[in-house]
């Protein structure tokens, strides 16, 4: 049995975990709450252990996760951003075979780039921004088995950003596409990653589908029975994040349709 470890049992790592271990993989996985901890381990079959950045506490159970043959970084970037250090320092401890995937996001691109794609070459001043930071110090400390997944804006239960834009006047952009992806996707494209053992690549993780933000979140509103919100047109902000990578070379299908929203419930 392959054991895994989630550093971060959050919105994406407790589902990610619990499908994992569906899979017949096992699983460890940290949280710092002594509440969800104790949830967790009480009904599922995840192995859910504290485990504070900050204060880096050392346990057996921790012992155990360094011999991990994937470890699967689901934290927060702005917590791992404020602790590079003590993250760098628990991956140097892994085993020399432990293959590393970094949850990233799509917003390391810059808002004006019509096209964003994983060779995109930036600058030093797009450099300085902390999710590349990240990638960068990891990548440095773990070289080729690393696997960053750069996410784009993450939709599901609980989650659609209609709930804070709903009734808003006057949004800027609404021609702009939008660039999401639903967490049923991003799970399904990590097992096929584990399954099939591809590691060393950045890789977006985004749905093909490109929606104006008028149309989509007039259709999320309408369907949430929300306010409506007001967007103005002549956009200064056209990034499209570009997924043929996932699509042609892991031959990944996106099944979990944007404008299905009922599976954002």
């Amino acid at each position: 049995m392959r054991n895994i470890t989630i550093l971060g049992l959050g919105w994406l790592g407790l589902p990610l975990g619990k499908s994992l271990i569906k899979k017949g993989l096992n699983v460890i996985g940290t949280s710092t709450s002594d509440d969800k901890i104790e949830s967790i381990n009480a009904s599922n079959d995840i192995t859910a252990i504290k485990w504070s950045l900050e204060e880096n506490s050392p346990n057996n159970l921790i012992e155990q996760s360094l011999k991990a043959d994937i470890c699967i970084i689901a934290i927060p970037a702005s917590h791992v951003f404020k602790n590079l250090v003590t993250v760098t320092d628990f991956l140097q401890k892994l085993t020399a075979s432990t293959e590393i995937i970094l949850i990233s996001s799509t917003g390391v691109y810059p808002e004006k780039l019509p096209l964003a794609s994983e060779n995109y070459p930036f600058n030093e001043t797009e450099l300085t921004n902390s999710n590349i930071q990240i990638e960068q110090t990891i990548s440095n400390s773990i070289n080729q088995r690393l696997t960053i997944l750069r996410l784009a804006g993450l939709i599901g239960p609980n989650r659609h950003p209609i709930k804070q834009l709903q009734g808003r006047i006057d949004i800027p952009n609404g021609d702009s596409p939008v660039n999401l992806v639903h967490l049923n996707d991003v799970i399904a494209f990590i097992e096929l990653l584990i399954q099939e053992q591809k590691f060393g690549d950045i890789v977006n993780v985004c749905h093909p589908s490109h929606p104006t933000r008028e149309e989509y979140y007039t259709a999320a509103a309408d369907y949430f029975q929300f306010p409506r919100p007001t967007f103005i047109k002549g956009s200064s902000r056209n990034k499209q994040i570009e997924s043929e990578k996932s699509q042609n070379i892991y031959h990944f299908q996106y099944k979990t349709d944007l404008l299905d929203f009922s599976q954002c419930f």
